[in-house]
Parts: structure tokens; sequence; C-alpha cells
């Protein structure tokens, strides 16, 4: 006969099992997949699983399984808890820390223990609660990927669908990840308690999206496997009568076969005294009707004191340790040795050691339900109360870690329990819940918190309100987390505490930053200063930065540079250095935005060494991209590009979008200069995709480089139609007007006069003045504009530009917000339009030095045509054969880069500077008023062509073309076509070639 202590033999699931060694064999050869196995409770989930095990541990896998169970404050990741326990038995010390590497400090979320047992461990990054979460998870995924560089690895996830949010994000993480480590995860959970509103039901639609998973649902057991079984169970073949009882009674199900097996046997009606199988016919044997009843009468044959510890044992949960089981029942501790060997014997429990402790589980959790159902609701909750009671006792030093368990055993202690004490260990469970980054945990801490404290004030409910609000930041649930922040700033301001009226201002007032609510941003900011006063807090310093960055980047620059001022200030006197990072990053920002990048980098790498070594990485992410902005303003390429190798992976791994966001546009401001231009389209669609995908409220900048990409391409209408798409959704504040200023730019190109001198005049940013701040927007209209009205022929207004260009050079700035454009070449265009004929060489030969040493690939051919442009304008000796070579260098670098339309624009000059022609060719129709797109339109009437020609020529519009010859026909006085081509041959015109 069968002994209770044996094995329980497998038999089946061949098409499953040779699924699974299939991925066995992949995972070892480096790849990674998802094993989904579901069934009813009992039907072999777990124990296939545990045959798979054994297989790969034979073959070198290292095997890790963690448990899920069911109690809204169990612990967080539960699962994922267990798995780095088992890691940490199985290797040694040594080993393990090094699979930990630089993610050991984010690891003590999990198991606190690792810090005291390593007391220098990193100590937690400083990032936002929603940005925790990510780094949290990648930082596990890495473990992972060290330990399986080790060996193959396998975890096992048993009972998913009593599964926590968080492990279940965690899960569907760890399958989404890009590795080549070897990994395979195998997750049991039932499917007849799968809720399609559930959690676990959207992450298995998820899960079963992605290519790596797999899904194997286990079905009955037919009659021939279960006699099988029942062979394997008893050692010999049963009879076929015995097996359609049985059969028939357990539908197949391999726990219930088992549990109907042990019970028959235990009453002697199965097998005869010397273990032989019974001959009678299945009217002889009397078979429960259900798998519980068939429990029940297993235990109930069990002595009194088993069955009182296994009663408690089902209180505590799932799993329970030892030396708790001791404190919670009156029994020696032989005895209690005893009750539980004997428990173990009867297939009742398994044991198993973790954290150094002798540790039990149920054999299967209808063993435990069946337990608890056996006595009544009072004696249930005072069970739970007394279990709460001793572990409250027993973890006295420990409680934060174990306070989601007591505040899981006074919530089922119900009316038991003193509703303050279990708000107590709710708060406390709560914040172990973010700091573990469980916010679905944290959030139903607080709630449930929050519903007991049934009068709604006092401290705990305004902590609680706070609290709440970070967790649903962190759920990403903004409107409810202003709430929620609002609710809890209102409690504490009624109560008094001015030091938390401060902080949870802080925390509100970074929400509605984030979340473009100016107004009111600027409104807390206010409250939570005055609610301060004079004191000297780490909270005044993130006020006062918040506030500096909000009036800042809302165009007021007084009020903005005050407060980042006073930031810095307070930090210097906290000596607090990751504040002080924080408030110099601040400066950095503010002065960037108003076009000042000799200011922003005047103490930027200051604040970047001090946010990079206080491990405050999401600040560093947050302001870093805003260095590299302000180094491409002051032309300093390469250290933009060494600086982003460091903050795009940085921003992407903590999931800072917005710094993922800048950091992308300052490499696609060096895309720029490269002269790259697929490489700046990508990049381009590539930021609108994130702030579309992200709700970031910054599309009109992404519209104004796709805009320029096909102004640079030659399609100049596609140009004009981005920047006016752009413009629909562009709002004030000081980076607007890019869009704008692009389409006054293509519109001067186009010689649309009419249509660019509107614009002109009717600007959406107010634009600089001498010798006060002016914006980024405000900047780069004024500078666009420059040199669109030089373009236009436009003299007078082209000069009086000329000190504020100087200005903004004085300003550290050396290219252009946006498009890149050398400042130097804009200044010697309003130079030359002033006919500072020295000057403005002298700017232009600047700028040549700049594009080729820089280099600024995309300058070098623009710099050199607007220089022979000056040249031929200016006429002087030498000037013409000058403008030639310039043309025909600035000709084969706008091939190279693939920009045709300046290329026809440099082809046309050529053509005015052919031999045999004067050096002032061209010059009366420019004294004329004429700008050199109807220049060119001029030239092909007089050879002949007629507007569609000329619109095919120019790639123009039949309109636009007849819109230039309007206006040619006014500026040099003609009534038609034959009066124009007269003046063109007068002035030497004619068709211009390719």
């Amino acid at each position: 006969m069968v002994q209770a202590g044996d094995r329980t033999p497998f038999v089946s699931r061949e098409p499953e099992r040779a699924l699974l060694r299939q991925l066995l064999d992949r995972m070892e050869a480096g790849g990674r997949a998802l094993v989904l196995i579901s069934g009813e409770p009992g039907i072999g989930k777990s124990r296939l699983a545990q045959e798979t095990a054994a297989e790969g541990a034979s073959e070198g896998v290292r095997i890790l399984t963690g448990y899920c169970r069911g109690g809204q404050s169990s612990v967080a990741y539960l699962p994922f808890v267990e798995i780095l326990e088992a890691t940490a038995r199985q290797l040694p010390a040594g080993t393990f820390r090094e699979a930990l590497g630089a993610d050991a400090g984010e690891m003590v979320r999990l198991l606190p223990a690792l810090s005291r047992s390593w007391p220098h461990l990193p100590s937690l990054l400083d990032l936002p609660l929603e940005q925790e979460r990510r780094y949290f998870f990648n930082s596990f995924a890495e473990v992972l990927d060290r330990l399986s560089r080790l060996a193959p690895l396998m975890l096992i996830i048993e009972d998913l669908q009593w599964a926590d949010e968080a492990s279940l994000l965690l899960l569907e993480h760890l399958v989404r990840r890009d590795s080549q480590a070897p990994l395979l995860i195998l997750a049991t959970y039932r499917d007849t308690e799968l809720d399609s509103n559930s959690t676990l039901a959207g992450t298995l639609e998820e899960l079963h999206r992605l290519r790596a998973t797999h899904r194997l649902v286990l079905r009955a057991l037919d009659i021939g496997a279960t006699a099988h079984m029942l062979e394997a169970l008893s050692g010999q073949e049963p009879p076929a009568t015995a097996v359609a009882l049985i059969y028939q009674a357990g539908e197949g199900n391999p726990f219930f076969t088992e549990e109907l097996f042990h019970h028959l046997a235990e009453e002697g009606t199965l097998m005869d005294p010397v273990g032989r199988w019974r001959s009678a016919p299945a009217a002889a044997f009397s078979v429960p009707p259900a798998v519980r009843l068939v429990i029940e009468r297993r235990l109930a044959r069990l002595s009194a004191e088993v069955q009182q510890v296994l009663t408690t044992a089902a209180a505590i949960g799932p799993s329970f340790s030892f030396p708790l089981l001791r404190e919670l029942v009156d029994l020696e501790g032989e005895a209690m040795m005893r009750a539980l060997e004997e428990a173990k014997r009867a297939h009742i429990v398994v044991s198993f050691s973790a954290a150094g402790e002798s540790n039990f589980r149920f054999a299967h959790d209808l063993i435990r339900e069946t337990l608890l159902e056996g006595i009544s609701p009072p004696r249930r909750q005072a069970l739970h109360l007394h279990v709460a009671d001793v572990m409250e006792r027993l973890f006295a030093e420990e409680l934060p870690e174990r306070s989601p368990d007591i505040a899981n055993q006074l919530l089922l202690a119900g009316s038991a329990a003193d509703a303050h004490r279990s708000v107590r260990f709710l708060l406390l469970a709560g914040d172990r819940a973010l700091a573990t980054v469980a916010f679905e945990d944290g959030f139903r801490h607080f709630d449930h918190a929050l519903t007991l404290l049934r009068n709604g004030d006092g401290p705990d409910s305004a902590y609680a309100r706070f609290r709440l609000g970070l967790a649903l930041r962190g759920l990403g649930k903004w409107d409810r987390a202003v709430n929620s922040f609002g609710d809890a700033l209102n409690q504490y301001m009624e109560i008094g505490d001015s030091a938390a009226v401060g902080h949870v201002c802080a925390e509100l007032a970074l929400q509605l930053f984030y979340a473009r609510r100016f107004a009111e941003c600027g409104e807390i900011v206010n409250r939570g200063l005055a609610a301060i006063g004079d004191m000297v807090s780490a909270d005044r310093v993130l006020l006062q930065c918040i506030g500096g960055r909000l009036f800042s980047f809302a165009g007021e620059f007084e009020r903005g540079d005050e407060l980042i001022r006073r930031s810095v200030t307070t930090a210097e006197e906290l000596g607090d250095d990751r504040l002080l990072g924080v408030a110099l990053l601040g400066s950095t920002m503010h002065h960037w935005a108003w076009v000042q990048p000799a200011s922003a980098l005047e103490r930027a790498d200051r604040a970047i060494d001090l946010t990079r070594g206080t491990g405050a990485l999401w600040n560093l992410a947050d302001g870093a991209p805003f260095v590299q902005l302000a180094l491409v303003l002051a032309g300093r390429l390469d250290e933009v590009t060494r600086l982003g190798e460091e903050i795009e992976p940085l921003a992407r791994r903590i999931g800072h979008h917005g710094g993922l966001m800048v950091a992308g546009r300052s490499r696609l401001l060096v895309e720029i200069t490269s002269g790259d231009l697929a490489a700046v389209e990508v990049s381009a669609s590539r930021d609108l995709a994130l702030c579309e995908e992200i709700g970031l409220p910054w599309v009109p900048d992404s519209y104004a480089w796709l805009g320029l990409v096909s102004f640079w391409r030659g399609d100049w209408q596609a140009a004009l139609d981005a920047f006016a798409q752009g413009m629909k959704s562009e709002g004030p504040g000081t980076v607007s007007g890019a869009c704008w200023a692009g389409s006054v730019l293509v519109l001067a190109h186009l010689g649309e006069e009419v249509r660019c001198r509107r614009m002109l005049a009717d600007p959406p940013v107010e634009l600089p003045k001498p010798r006060r701040p002016s914006s980024l927007g405000s900047w780069t209209g004024f500078l666009m504009g420059t040199e669109a009205v030089a373009l236009l022929g436009a003299r007078d207004e082209a000069a009086s530009r000329y000190d504020l260009v100087l200005e903004a050079i004085a300003a550290g700035n050396v290219l252009r917000g946006y498009d890149n454009r050398l400042l130097e070449a804009v200044a010697g265009m309003a130079a030359g339009a002033a006919q500072r004929w020295d000057v403005a060489e002298g700017h232009f030969q600047r700028s040549l030095e700049l594009a080729d040493t820089l280099p600024h690939r995309l300058d070098q051919p623009d710099v050199r045509r607007l220089y022979a442009v000056m040249l031929m304008e200016r006429g002087g000796s030498g000037d013409s054969a000058h403008a030639r070579r310039l043309l025909m260098e600035a000709s084969s670098l706008y091939r190279k880069i693939g920009m045709p339309r300046h290329l026809q624009m440099a082809q046309a000059l050529l053509t005015d500077l052919a031999p045999g022609r004067s050096d002032r060719v061209g010059r009366p129709s420019k004294s004329a008023g004429l700008t050199g797109r109807e220049v060119q339109v001029l030239s092909l009437l007089a050879g002949g062509l007629t507007s569609k020609e000329v619109a095919e020529e120019l790639s123009l519009s039949v309109t636009t073309v007849q819109r230039h010859i309007a206006n040619i026909y006014m500026k040099i006085g003609v009534r038609n076509r034959a009066e124009a081509t007269a003046y063109a041959l007068r002035s030497g015109l004619e068709r211009p070639t390719t």
C-alpha cells in the first residue's frame, strides 16, 4: 500500500510536456518565454510546473519559485520577494551581491534585510513616485539578467489569480523586456475564478498578444490516465470497478482523485488488511459528493491537537512560519512539531525553508479554505485578532515591513478590532506600498483608512488624503491626485500645520506645473510660500524653484528670475547638495528659455555634478536636457552629444518622458548641423509621436521641425502646411512663435511679399527690445524675421535690426533657435542691408569659419550663398569672381545634402555671374526692389515661358507665379509682359540655366 508521505504520481500531459521541453531547449540556447498554465483547482497546474522544473534543474537551470496569496493587505510583489529570497538561499553571499550589482539599493524595496546585511548599499534614487516604479522594474529585470548569465533561469509563479496588481505589472514588464538573457517563466492560475473585469483578465489579454507568451489550459484526465494514477498510488493494478467509481466521483481531477484515494484507503474500504485492492462492487464504496466533504472527513481523522494547529495556521494564511505558529498555539515545542509532522504525513502541509526559518505551506488552498469554513464567524474574527496581536508583539522591530499582514488580520477581525489601531496599520501598510512602488496597494490601504476615519478630519485623515494623492499620481490619475492633494491641503490648513501645508503645496504645485495648469500652480506656490513664512526648508527651495520655472516659462522673466535666485540661496543656506543641484538646474532652464546661454551654462556643470553625485537622477534627467539645449545655442555641439549619451538612456529607464523629449530634441538639433535631413525627419516624427502618445503639450515644436525639414528639402508648400498645423495648437509662453517664424521665412523665400509682410505685422509674440530679456520664441521670430526682410529687399528694416542681432551674440548665442542658423550670418545679412560692406564681410567670414569648424554642414552652403549675394551687391573689385567661387561651392554642397530649391537659388545667381556679363548684372532689378524670386520669374518671362511653365520650372503654383508677376509689374512700372521682357533685356536678364 502507498505510504502517506510518498510523492503523488504524475501521469498524462504529454502534449503539454512536449511544448515545455521545447521551450526549455530554446531557453537554454538564449531564448525567453512565458507559459500561462490555467485550469480548475486541483487539475495539476502546479505539478506540471514542478515536473518541468525538475527536468530543467537536472540540466543546470536555476529554479526560483514565488507564490501569490489573497488578502487586500498582503505583501506587495510577494512572489518576487520569495524569488529573491530563494536566490539568496541558493547562492553564496558574494555571488548574490554581484548579481544584485548596482541595483542592490532598489532590491531593498523587496528585501529590507539586505540593508542590514550590507550597510553600504547604494541608497534609493530620488525620483518622483510615478517614475520610481519604472526604475525599480528595470532594476529587477537587470538583476534577473545577471542571474541568468550565471545559469539559465526558470521562474515559477503560483496562483496568479491572487496576485496583487503591482506583481502583475512587473510580470508584464519582464515579458515585454527586450533581452537575450535565458529566462522561462511558468505562471499558474485558476481560470474558474477569472472575472472578465478583473485586473488579471486585463493582464492576460495583454500578455496573450505577446509572441513570447504560450497558453496551456489543463483539462480533466481521462479514465485511462486515472487508472494509471491509481496504479501508481497503490503500487498495483486497480480493479475496473474502483477506477470507474473514483473517475466518476473525481471527474478526472488529479487532486480530488488523490484525496478520494487517501480517504477510502484510510477508511479501509479500498484495500484489504494485506494491502490488496478489494474486489467488492462499486456500491460497497461510500464516496462523498464533493471534494470539500472529502477534505473535512480526512481532517476529522486527525488528532484534536493537529486540528487546532491547522486551524490557527489557516488564519495566518496559505503559508506560515514555525516561530509565529508556536507563539499562537498553546502547545509545547515538541508537541507542536509532532502535530506538524502528522499534518505533513497526511499531505495537509508541505515544508520549506525561507530566510533561515522553518516554514510550511498548505498542500492546497482548498484545505485551508475548508479549515476556516469549519469555524463560526465570531470565532474566526477572534482568531484573526489574536494573530494580529501576536504578530505586532513578535515583529515589533520590523513593523513597517510586517504592517500589510497585520493590517490584513485586523481587517479580517472586523468589528472585533479597534478602528484606530486598524487605521494605524493601514497607514503603515500604505507607506510600505509606496516605498515598494505598489501604488494600487497604497491606494487601497489609504482609501480603506479614510473609510474607517468616520469624522473625516484630524491629522490622520489629512495624512491619508495626502498619501492617497501620491498613490493616485503614481497610477497616472493626475486629476484625482490633484483633488486629493487639495483636500489634504485644506485639512492641514484647518489644523494649522504650516510645515505640512508647505510640503503638500510643493507636491501639488509640481503636479499642476506638469499638467500645464499654470494659473492654479502659481496660486499654490504663493499659498505654500506664505504658509512656510521665513522657515528655511527643502519645501521652500522646491516651491521657489517650481515657481521660478513657472513664471519664467509663462513669460514673466523678473518674477521667474527672482524666485530661481531665492531657491539657490535657500539651498545654499540649508547646505543640501541635492537641493542646490535642483535649484541650479532650474536656473539653467530659466536662462535657456530667455536665450541667455552664457548665464545658463555658468553653473550647469556644478548642477549636473551635484544631482548626479546625490543620486537625484530624476532631477538630472529633468534639468540636464536643458543644459544640452543651452549648449546647442552656444554652439558646443560635441558636449551636447556626450551629455546626451548619458541622459537619453537615463530618461528612458526611469520613465521621464519630458526629459526624454528634450534630450531627443537636443540630438535632433545636432542632426540639423550634420546636414542629415533624413535623420532630422525621423527624429522630428518620433518627437511628434512621443508628444501625442504621452500627452505632452509641446506638439507645435514638432511641427516646426517637420516644416523646416520640408523647407530644406525643397517642398515649400509642405513646410507652410506643417507650420500652419503647429500654429493651431500653439499657446502663449516663452517657446511660442517658432511655427510663425518658419512661415515668415518660407514666404520670404517664395517671394510672397504681401503675405509675408502681413504676418510680420502681426507677430504672436512680443519681439525683443534693446537691453531687455526676451524669450526663445521672441528671439526666434526676430532673427528669422531679420533674414526674411533681408530676402524681401527691405534694406532699412533689415539694417535697423543689426544692433539687436549683436546683442543676441553677446549673450553667448552662436546658433539661432530651432533651425540652428549661425547668428554671424544673420548679422552679416543685416550689416549688408545697411551697406556696411566690411562689417558684413567680417561676419560672413566668421560664419564660414564656424560652419567649417563646428562643423555645421547645413549652414556651409547657406553661408556661402548669402556671402556671395553680399559680394554681388557690393560690386567691388574681384567680388564677382569671389562670389562665383562661393556659389559653385554652395551648389556642390546643396546637391550633396539634397536641397534642390536652394540649389536652384545658387545656380540662378551663378547665371547672373556668367562670363561676359557685367559685375553689376542684376542690380537694376535690385534697385527697383525686386526680390531674388521676382528676378527669377522675370528672367523666365523674358525667355518666353508662360505662367504655367514658370510655375513648373520653379515648383510653384500658377497662382503664386501670377502674384509675383503682378508685384514685378508694379515695382518696375510696366503694364504687360512685352514691357516686362524689354525691361529684363535692358537689365541683362535671361532664362537661368540648371
